[in-house]
C-alpha cells in the first residue's frame, strides 16, 4: 500500500527542508551575536557620529553670568523729581 509519494521522494523533501532550515537558523544566528553588517550586501546610508564629551557625575555649584554692552533707548519719557 502506497500513499503516492515515493521515498526517494520523501528524502528528497526532507534534505530540501533540513538545509533550508539550516540556512534560516545560519542567517538568525549571525543576527544574534552580532555579526550581521548592513554594508554587507549593498550600501547603506549612515548619518555621520556625533562627538560626544563625558564625564564623571559631581556635585558642584553652577554660575551663569551675561556681560555685553548695547544702547538702550526708551521706549517713552518720564519726568522724575525729587521729593522731600
Amino acid at each position: 500500500m502506497t500513499n503516492g509519494i515515493g521515498t526517494k521522494t520523501m528524502k528528497s523533501i526532507y534534505w530540501a527542508l533540513l538545509i533550508l532550515a539550516g540556512l534560516a537558523l545560519q542567517g538568525c544566528l549571525d543576527h544574534a551575536v552580532g555579526n550581521d553588517d548592513p554594508g554587507k550586501f549593498g550600501a547603506v546610508d549612515k548619518e555621520p557620529a556625533i562627538p560626544v564629551e563625558t564625564a564623571t557625575v559631581a556635585a558642584g555649584d553652577v554660575a551663569a553670568f551675561y556681560s555685553g554692552t548695547a544702547t538702550l533707548e526708551a521706549d517713552e519719557q518720564a519726568t522724575v523729581v525729587a521729593q522731600i
